[in-house]
């Protein structure tokens, strides 16, 4: 629940823009008569949309509780947001309690195991996917920030490479090697892919000099982390659980008749994220860039570090002195393009910030309010994706406290439709403008005039 909580902090970091806005008159409201109090409704305010190209993202934080819960892999072209990279960097660690001891031994093997992430997959991912492994010979720092535009030198040769179909749902049985332990038990593992490093690395790496292994920092010195890198191009992308404990490189090897294992852990001391590439060349996106605000009928939303959109209120402050607002809710249609694919679904959760002068995005306080429970955020701001009477997907938000503040002149004009959790996850969505005629993002207005 943590990290959910965190995550709608992380998914507020991207900038894109959509504009929206209101008449000077409120056309269509009608008079609702209660016990003399003169309050109006109307749902005719209407909505400048257009697009912003998005910024990076927020992929790794000192405090763990602020960190990733799904670590995306992959390329994936989409017929309709072009090609998305994502790629994972990753500190691998020492054991907290003892320091390996390779004296006198032979190595067996060398494996990276990589824990899957199922709720995190997206699109189509039963197909094979390619991984390269490479060192990473830059410093990364554990009390620094890092954003999902960030690169680290790595080495030229690989130190590892797979080829492989996914399997996230089925546990796998293996040998654990423990103590003194001749033959090894059986043990079943979550779901997670086994990555064999190259022979010349793994014997390096185990006959390095004993001193590195003796502390944190010399160990780190040593062998700085790894990147994973996607080499196919897919139709969809995969994330695994790097918070998960058995995500490690683990040396398998063995003195006499007595076998051994060791793992190195990928554990809360690691710094690890996953960096995002979005490349719109040729998309159906890269055709909507350069349309003016308010003249466009589709609007864009993507999570890692893609597009978001955004709503501009011009004549909101109509709404300022002598009234108070009794609700705002935003209605944004899910638009379904001829020729897209169904396996690209739209995201389950929408959340709305605003777009400040300096172009931050800062969560409404109609999502902090309740940012602590998720059940309350779901009854008094929503975000969630639903279908109404007539079928048709839709996003509703209650943006009334921020509303009010912008009617004030308290906030700029100008909201942030995003992802929840955006770095987090890979799903995008086809939203309705303001110039799509049967169907367009509406702001359902109720106020009383003092």
């Amino acid at each position: 629940m943590t990290h959910q909580i965190v995550a709608l902090w992380i998914s507020l970091i991207a900038l894109y823009f959509l504009a929206a806005c209101n008449d000077p008159t409120p056309v269509g409201a009608s008079l609702l008569e209660n016990d003399g109090i003169r309050v109006y409704y109307t749902d005719t305010v209407t909505m400048l949309t257009g697009l912003h190209r998005g910024d990076s993202v927020l992929v790794y934080h000192p405090n763990p509780e602020n960190q990733l819960s799904n670590y995306l892999f992959g390329s994936m072209q989409d017929p309709i947001f072009g090609k998305v990279t994502a790629t994972i960097y990753a500190q691998i660690q020492r054991t907290y309690f003892e320091a390996p001891d390779f004296t006198e031994a032979v190595l067996d093997s060398m494996v990276l195991v990589l824990p899957y992430k199922a709720d995190g997959f997206y699109g189509r991912t039963t197909e094979t996917f390619g991984m390269e492994i490479r060192r990473v010979v830059d410093d990364m720092y554990a009390d620094s920030t890092y954003y999902s535009n960030v690169q680290f030198n790595t080495s030229i040769v690989p130190i590892g490479y797979t080829e492989f179909v996914p399997n996230p749902n089925d546990s796998l049985p293996l040998k654990a090697y423990t103590g003194d332990d001749q033959q090894g038990q059986e043990v079943q593992v979550v779901p997670h892919l086994r990555v064999h490093m190259e022979e010349d690395f793994a014997n390096s790496f185990f006959q390095a000099d004993t001193n590195y292994f003796l502390s944190d920092s010399a160990f780190l010195a040593f062998f700085k982390g790894l990147q994973l890198v996607p080499t196919t191009e897919n139709s969809g992308l995969l994330a695994f659980d790097l918070r998960e404990n058995q995500a490690a490189l683990v040396v398998y090897y063995h003195r006499d008749t007595f076998y051994h294992q060791y793992g190195f852990p990928i554990d809360l001391r690691s710094v690890r994220m996953s960096t995002f590439t979005h490349d719109y060349s040729g998309s159906t996106v890269e055709t909507h860039w350069n349309t003016p605000i308010g003249q466009d009928s589709l609007a864009f939303l993507q999570g890692m570090s893609g597009v978001n959109m955004l709503i501009e209120f011009p004549h909101i402050r109509q709404w300022g002195e002598g009234v108070v607002i009794n609700k705002a809710e935003l209605e944004i249609p899910v638009v379904a393009l001829s020729g897209d694919d169904p396996i690209y679904s739209p995201p389950e959760r929408i959340l709305v910030a605003e777009l400040t002068e300096n172009n931050t995005l800062v969560a409404i306080e109609d999502v902090t309010l309740n940012f602590g429970d998720l059940n309350k955020l779901n009854i008094t701001f929503g975000g969630l994706l639903e279908t109404n009477e007539s079928g048709q997907q839709v996003y509703r938000a209650n943006i009334t406290g921020h509303f009010q503040k912008m009617a004030h002149g308290a906030a700029l004009n100008r909201i942030v439709v995003t992802v929840f959790s955006k770095p987090d996850f890979a799903q995008r969505a086809i939203l309705a403008g303001n110039q799509r005629p049967e169907m367009r993002p509406v702001l359902k207005l109720t106020w009383t005039e003092l």
